[in-house]
């Protein structure tokens, strides 16, 4: 038990990457260079299908009712951390900010795990082994050592804790106050109130979301793909830095099928569904009385904004005009 505590603590730095706290940062390259002019054009025909695949900061207007919107990472690297000025003036002048979930949520969701490491635990006594060949428990071996997790450990625990600890290179790096807590930080300096959109139980009813088979093939799935997990991080940054925000999404499918043809497409149509969709739908309840209201400010992750369950065509379909603003 003392040394899952002891996992649970050094982990929960990962697993706050979705509660909008500290991930790690790795010097990865932009391994888009590399890939051919078809891939390219595929990468960017896909994005390009859904609604506002790019942008990072939107008006959303009903009735003369303002408010904004502005897509986040959740990454701690000292320019994605930069809150960008032509927000900050309607941040310090609104009425009301949401972020995913706040800072005091998050430390209380760090005390549950470090209180109760049995969350982590299948509470059906299942085991990685009883599915998973030899193979592939040798590879979460390489995997998960690195973080501290024997087989003995990580054999009893829940697959998706274990796939967002594989998908998080464990190779440090100077930590930053991640982009969505400044924008937290400076709203409370100036009066403003915030709210969360999510308990952490919300959270991790969304990543405990499908099947213990679902979860597994999730995670057996990423393995071929740690090795090049910094170049990935370091292509999501780009990506996100440049506005292009459903890329992102679409190049992670792109290259577990390079991997994973068949499988990757319905895995990832099934984490959407979790991590995007359904959290959307709950987000909205909460949102729509404020937007009517105006004077809201919207600050949570790009990936939410845009595509085929954002929230700005949720938005448009309940009568919101929607423009984007320059940065």
């Amino acid at each position: 038990m003392r040394r899952l505590v002891r996992i649970v603590s050094g982990a929960t730095g990962i697993l706050a990457a979705l509660l909008s706290a500290a991930a790690l940062a790795c010097d990865g390259r932009n391994v888009l260079a590399d890939r051919p002019a078809t891939y390219l054009a595929k990468l960017d025909a896909a994005a390009n299908e859904v609604p506002y695949p790019e942008g990072r900061y939107f008006e959303v207007q009903r009735g003369g009712a303002k408010s904004v919107l502005f897509g986040t990472m959740h990454l701690p690297d000292p320019e994605v951390a930069r809150v960008p000025p032509a927000l900050l003036p309607r941040l310090l002048g609104a009425r009301m900010v949401f972020v995913e979930i706040t800072a005091d949520a998050e430390a209380h969701a760090r005390r549950m795990f470090l209180g109760r490491p049995s969350l982590l635990r299948n509470e059906n006594g299942r085991r990685i082994s009883d599915m998973a060949s030899e193979a592939e428990m040798a590879a979460l071996d390489d995997v998960l050592d690195p973080h501290g997790l024997e087989r003995a450990v990580f054999d009893r625990l829940e697959p998706w804790f274990l796939n967002l600890l594989a998908a998080v290179p464990p190779c440090g790096g100077a930590e930053t106050v991640v982009l969505d807590r400044r924008i937290e930080h400076l709203a409370r300096a100036g009066g403003v109130p915030v709210q969360g959109l999510e308990a952490p139980e919300d959270v991790l009813f969304a990543l405990k979301a499908g099947t213990y088979e679902e979860q597994l093939e999730t995670l057996l799935m990423g393995l071929p793909m740690v090795e090049s997990a910094a170049d990935s991080l370091a292509v999501t940054r780009k990506l996100y830095l440049e506005g292009d925000i459903f890329k992102i999404w679409v190049f992670g499918q792109m290259e577990a099928e390079r991997v994973h043809e068949e499988a990757a497409e319905a895995v990832f149509a099934r984490t959407y569904e979790h991590l995007v969709t359904e959290r959307n739908e709950r987000w909205m309840e909460r949102l729509l009385p404020a937007l009517r209201e105006g004077g809201a400010v919207v600050a949570v992750g790009a990936l939410h904004l845009g595509g085929p369950s954002g929230l700005l065509p949720m938005l448009e379909a309940e009568g919101f005009e929607v423009r984007p603003l320059p940065e």
